[in-house]
């Protein structure tokens, strides 16, 4: 009886609804960091949420600029990615033989809010057999 740990995230309505058009992909920074060679890297999403199969097709771009020399350098990589509403999750557990111990919003225990991360702590519920004696 063990228990698992994983993480999803909460999709944001408005940020689906924002981006939807497939003719008119933005692209947006999603985070900015000093990489472990000292550099400054930018990550952008260029992405579609396509509303009829939940997923989320597109492309995360790395930018990062080389402190020495300034020299930029880019890569793109292709994502496709499934989205999953919280309330899916928690009917999916229960069907599979879980109880969920706690949903936090983040791996520091934080509050779950909308459109965020969600860590999920589940509990596999113990069955008990029964035979014919």
């Amino acid at each position: 009886q063990g228990i698992i740990c994983f993480n999803t995230f909460d999709p944001s309505y408005t940020f689906i609804a924002e981006n939807s058009d497939p003719n008119n992909i933005q692209e947006f920074l999603r985070t900015e960091y000093v990489n472990t060679r000292g550099n400054k890297e930018k990550i952008y999403n260029r992405v579609y949420f396509n509303c009829e199969n939940q997923c989320i097709q597109g492309h995360w771009i790395f930018e990062e600029i080389d402190t020495r020399t300034g020299k930029l350098s880019r890569r793109e990589r292709p994502v496709t990615l499934r989205w999953t509403f919280k309330v899916e999750i928690e009917l999916l557990a229960r069907l599979c033989g879980f109880t969920i111990l706690e949903v936090y919003g983040g791996y520091d225990k934080s509050h779950p809010v909308i459109g965020g991360n969600l860590v999920w702590l589940l509990q596999k519920i113990k069955t008990v057999h029964y035979t014919n004696s």
